[in-house]
């Protein structure tokens, strides 16, 4: 009888024990998916301000600069001379 109780014992434990890291396994993998959403908003976040970024700052140029000439302090034209 006693060794009959021990034995429902040991595997009361084991059956526990599996619960448990299957319950752990669940979490981490739960985890991992919440990491990779949150990787996946952050990038998205980081490339719309990169291309809104790029825009400002060709629309500002285009604005500012759209009829300046870059010279280089040399005669470029020679039909002047």
């Amino acid at each position: 009888m006693i060794i009959r109780s021990a034995t429902l014992s040991s595997q009361n434990d084991d059956e526990q024990k599996n619960e448990l890291i299957d319950r752990m396994m669940a979490v981490l993998k739960m985890k991992s998916d919440k990491d990779t959403e949150t990787k996946r908003f952050k990038f998205a976040v980081i490339g719309a301000v990169a291309v809104l970024g790029c825009f400002l700052t060709g629309a500002v140029l285009a604005a500012l600069g759209g009829s300046s000439q870059i010279s280089t302090g040399e005669d470029d034209d020679p039909s002047e001379e």
